[in-house]
């Protein structure tokens, strides 16, 4: 009997450390099961960060593609600008040139018809 007990009692035993085996093996693949969900968590949070910095400089870009075609439309009208302005000066000095050229000629032609007249 003493020896059937002990038999039972080193099978208890090592059930018992099979037991505790099974159990750590357990816990050990929850863990590893835990820290891949925070590893794909991670994993998604970083994909979905650089997305959203993709999509911020398509923005900036959008945005500095704008700006640069207002600047050009900015110079364009200036330039416009500064041409018509030239040129309706110079249409202003061309009429002023006339005008003293005629004021001279009707000068001339006033001294010839008194010189005439006398």
């Amino acid at each position: 009997e003493a020896a059937a007990l002990r038999a039972v009692k080193k099978q208890l035993e090592d059930a018992q450390e099979e037991a505790e085996a099974l159990t750590e093996a357990r816990e050990e693949a929850a863990e590893a099961r835990k820290d891949k969900a925070a590893e794909s968590a991670s994993a998604d949070k970083a994909k979905v960060e650089v997305a959203r910095i993709r999509e911020e400089l398509e923005q900036l870009k959008a945005r500095s593609e704008w700006q640069a075609e207002e600047a050009a439309k900015a110079a364009t009208e200036a330039a416009a600008t500064a041409a018509q302005a030239a040129e309706e000066e110079a249409s202003e000095q061309r009429f002023q040139a006339l005008a003293a050229a005629s004021e001279k000629e009707a000068k001339v032609a006033l001294e010839e018809a008194a010189r005439r007249h006398q």
